[in-house]
């Protein structure tokens, strides 16, 4: 970087300095074929799942991917554990796991970056894509009568109560459906999409919320919304 500096004048220059650690590797599944555009991550191994990771990639179209500027320490890799997944993305299907190709982080490999050091061939050969599992369910009110486009609010919590939500709504029949995999768990609250309704400071109205764990390819559940008001 260059200074032009006046006469008599004064400059200066600020730049930052980062461990140049790099970590190189690639993922396939159970047949040796890699994985492409999953999502991978470098994690403490003494952190939680609400917890952010120190870097995160997606793999490329051949399953490679590659961390860069990592500072120096010790680390496991894990795959797809994403807090805020995407309900369409198709590597759902991919449970969770940990290099070298564990489900169960406790018997996750660890692995050591020194200071700039570049670390090659951290190969991960997750487990075979989980089953579809397919959650149809109603929303009604207290008598039965269906509660049409009401919204849902879904929340993956295999891993951690802090996902994020993704909204489904019911058709004219007060009926949804959410498509899934066998082994998630599902967090779900329903409301209505009825107008404002004066008479209180409390809620209008009120429905519990729903834990289901997907273990069939087929599901079904009710839910029920009881007016306050």
């Amino acid at each position: 970087q260059e200074l032009e500096l006046a006469d008599h004048g004064c400059g200066s220059v600020r730049w930052y300095i980062v461990d140049n650690g790099r970590v190189n590797g690639r993922v396939v599944n159970a047949a040796g074929e890699p994985v492409a555009r999953i999502l991978v991550a470098l994690v403490d191994p003494g952190a939680s799942a609400a917890e952010y990771p120190s870097k995160l990639e997606r793999t490329n179209d051949d399953g490679y991917f590659s961390f860069t500027a990592v500072r120096r320490g010790t680390y496991h890799v894990a795959v797809n554990r994403n807090r805020f997944p995407d309900p369409t993305d198709p590597t759902n299907a991919y449970p969770p796991s940990f290099y070298p190709g564990v489900v169960d982080q406790r018997h996750a490999q660890t692995i050591t970056v020194g200071a700039g050091e570049k670390l090659s061939g951290v190969d991960i050969r997750i487990p075979s894509k989980r089953p579809a599992s397919t959650l149809i369910g109603s929303v009604v009110w207290e008598d039965g009568s269906p509660v049409v486009n009401a919204q849902l609010s879904v929340k993956d919590v295999t891993l951690t109560d802090n996902s994020s939500y993704h909204g489904v709504a019911t058709d004219e029949r007060g009926q949804f459906k959410i498509d899934g995999y066998v082994g998630q768990k599902l967090f779900i609250e329903a409301r209505s999409n009825r107008p404002y309704v004066a008479g209180g400071s409390g809620p209008m109205e009120r429905s519990e919320p729903l834990t289901i764990r997907l273990e069939r390819p087929t599901h079904t559940v009710q839910i029920v919304i009881t007016k306050l008001r």
